[in-house]
């Protein structure tokens, strides 16, 4: 099984900046896209309706249109910006948004961004996310102890520094990683997929069968269980050739 960089799919929600500020404002005013949807309507209307007054010289009906349109205005360039830009959830997403299309450079910048705001795990995490998939061994391992640091409840965290680790070849620490990943989250099927992997590598059959089985008991995804279970079947006969060596 290749030992992968995984990432965490709970930011798996917006896909472009755009509609991740709109989003957010709404989200955090508590007012549905739909309402959202409304007000531009709304918008649109009160342009027609002023346009319609203008041609048949009805000032008096521009006050009222004209003042709404004028608060929108004010909002959009005054209040809008500065309540999204400095947000920190708002550039982590931004960041994650960009990590799914590979675009390492501007996540990387984005996560700074947000870091720079408030220091925050997320952001430590996606930055190492990024490092890590550039290569960049060092200094992602620094941004997940950073991330560690801040919230040392993150199975995902331990998980991807394990994933980190095992690619280096630097078998311990993986396996410490994973074995903390399970103990925070004991239903974290692919830890122990990984450290199932580690324990073959290494040639600890017995640990390898345990771990093997384990994963089993957790994944629903067919073309792994029969994959893991060819591993299996290879671990077994290494284990029969060993009893008759003896």
């Amino acid at each position: 099984m290749p030992l992968e960089i995984k990432k965490n799919m709970a930011f798996n929600k917006y896909v472009n900046r755009d509609y991740y500020f709109n989003d957010y404002i709404f989200c955090n005013w508590k007012i549905p896209a739909c309402c959202y949807a409304y007000i531009y309507n709304l918008f649109g209307l009160w342009i027609f309706s002023t346009y319609q007054s203008i041609l048949k010289k009805e000032y008096s009906a521009l006050l009222i249109p004209v003042g709404i349109i004028s608060l929108i205005i004010v909002m959009q360039f005054f209040f809008i910006p500065k309540y999204n830009y400095l947000n920190f959830d708002a550039w982590n997403n931004l960041a994650d948004a960009e990590f799914q299309n590979k675009h390492y450079d501007a996540a990387i910048s984005y996560a700074r961004k947000s870091i720079s705001i408030k220091e925050n795990e997320i952001s430590f995490y996606l930055l190492a996310n990024c490092l890590a998939a550039k290569g960049d061994f060092n200094e992602a391992i620094i941004n997940y102890k950073l991330a560690l640091k801040l919230y040392p409840n993150s199975s995902m965290t331990y998980f991807n520094r394990g994933l980190l680790y095992a690619q280096q070849g630097i078998f311990e620490d993986a396996v410490k990683d994973f074995y903390k990943t399970i103990e925070i989250d004991p239903m974290f099927g692919e830890a122990y997929r990984n450290l199932a992997v580690i324990q073959f590598i290494t040639e600890n059959y017995e640990q390898a069968l345990k771990s093997f089985n384990k994963y089993l008991t957790l994944t629903e995804d067919e073309q792994a269980k029969y994959t893991v279970k060819q591993d299996i079947i290879e671990i077994e006969k290494r284990l029969r050739n060993k009893e008759v060596k003896k």
